[in-house]
Formats: C-alpha cells, sequence, structure tokens
C-alpha cells in the first residue's frame, strides 16, 4: 500500500517547489516555505517506511493537506510570478485524486486565464486608436486594386505558454498607451498658440513718417518756450 501511495504523490511531489519558490518570490520574509518544505521531507520519510496500509493512508492524506494549504497560499499571494514550471505544475494538479486539490489548481489556471483576457480587453482599445503605419495603408490599396490576390496570413504557431502569452499582452499594452500618450502630446503640441510677445515680436517695426517727426518736433519746442 505505501508503494501505491508513493505512486500516487510520484507525478506531483515535484509541484511543492514550484508552488513555495513563488510564493517566497513575492515577499521571502512574508512567505517563507522553510517549515513546510522541513515537514513534507518529514512525511515523506515516514511515508515510505509505513508498516500499514492505514498509516501509508494517513500520511498520504496530510500531503494531500499540506498541497492544498501551498496552492491556497499561491492564491492569496499577490504578483506571484508564474513561471513554465508553475504553469505546467498547477495544471497537472488539476487531476489529483484530491478533489480540494483539484478544484484550487483549476481556481487558480483560470484565474491567470482570465487576467489574460483582461490584459487583451485593455490593450485592443489603446492599439486602435494608434496612427496605422504608412506600410500598411500602401498593402491595404494594393489589396483592394487587386481583390482576387491570395490573402496571406502568418503561420499558426504553436501554442505557447500561458506565462508567456501574459507578458507579451503587457508589453504590448505598456507600448499602446506610451505611444497613445505620445500622440496627444504631439496634437497638443501642435494646437498651442504662439505668446503674444511672440507675436508682436514678429510683426514688422513701422518707420515714423517725416510729417509725424515734425509735428512732433514742433509741439516739443512750444513746451520749451511756453
Amino acid at each position: 500500500m505505501a508503494g501505491q501511495m508513493l505512486r500516487r504523490w510520484n507525478t506531483f511531489y515535484g509541484a511543492f517547489d514550484h508552488v513555495d519558490d513563488a510564493i517566497e518570490a513575492a515577499d521571502p520574509d512574508q512567505f517563507s516555505r522553510h517549515v513546510f518544505r522541513r515537514a513534507r521531507g518529514d512525511l515523506l520519510g515516514r511515508l515510505c517506511s509505513a508498516a500499514d496500509d492505514d498509516e501509508a493512508e494517513r500520511l498520504c492524506g496530510i500531503l494531500d493537506d499540506v498541497m492544498a494549504e501551498s496552492l491556497e497560499t499561491l492564491r492569496l499571494v499577490p504578483e506571484a510570478p508564474v513561471s513554465t514550471e508553475l504553469a505546467e505544475s498547477v495544471r497537472a494538479l488539476r487531476e489529483h485524486d484530491s478533489e480540494r486539490v483539484r478544484l484550487l489548481a483549476r481556481g487558480i489556471v483560470s484565474g491567470w486565464e482570465a487576467s489574460v483576457q483582461d490584459d487583451v480587453a485593455e490593450v485592443t482599445p489603446a492599439m486602435k486608436k494608434l496612427p496605422q503605419p504608412k506600410a500598411a495603408v500602401g498593402q491595404q490599396q494594393d489589396v483592394s486594386a487587386n481583390p482576387n490576390a491570395e490573402t496571406k496570413r502568418p503561420p499558426k504557431l504553436a501554442g505557447e505558454p500561458l506565462e508567456d502569452k501574459m507578458e507579451v499582452t503587457k508589453r504590448k499594452l505598456r507600448q499602446g498607451y506610451q505611444e497613445a500618450e505620445d500622440a496627444k502630446r504631439r496634437r497638443r503640441t501642435q494646437l498651442v498658440p504662439a505668446p503674444k510677445t511672440m507675436q508682436a515680436a514678429s510683426q514688422p517695426i513701422r518707420r515714423c513718417s517725416s510729417s509725424t517727426v515734425k509735428k512732433t518736433f514742433a509741439v516739443r519746442t512750444q513746451l520749451h518756450m511756453a
């Protein structure tokens, strides 16, 4: 029976390390997993040397609870990094014998997927507001001129890991916001009117006519004589 329990955990035991690493990466001091690692090692040693089936079943149930606790902590930790190994391990736990472990793993994966969809929903409007590149405009004109031409589609890429999609989406979001802000800044620069001092300086200086000079001189002479 102990051997059967070990085979049951053989596929999933490595997930502990990836989950613990992600939890500690968020805050090594607050979310230290040292105690949990040591306790798991003791449980595994006792499971290997279990004298009867009841003892093996009890120890295996404790390991199930420890894994459920680890997944619950991972779900609550803010901004836990998602690595390829972590994503694969949590996906595999969706097929675990423990119902609680399965439900937690499925909930975490669903949360990751929802986060990716939210990022895509945020970046799409910003990308649509960006000015279209000239090259793209020329390509559209060529297609309109030749409607019978076969549309070339880029080859479909193999499924990318979830964490890669998240990083690409966030990078596009930041790029889209930056380009949108640059476009707004350029428009504001074009619409700002020139200062009045600049307008006055740009106007040509008018010369006084000779009659005006004579009148001014006559007025000053009269005032002096008075």
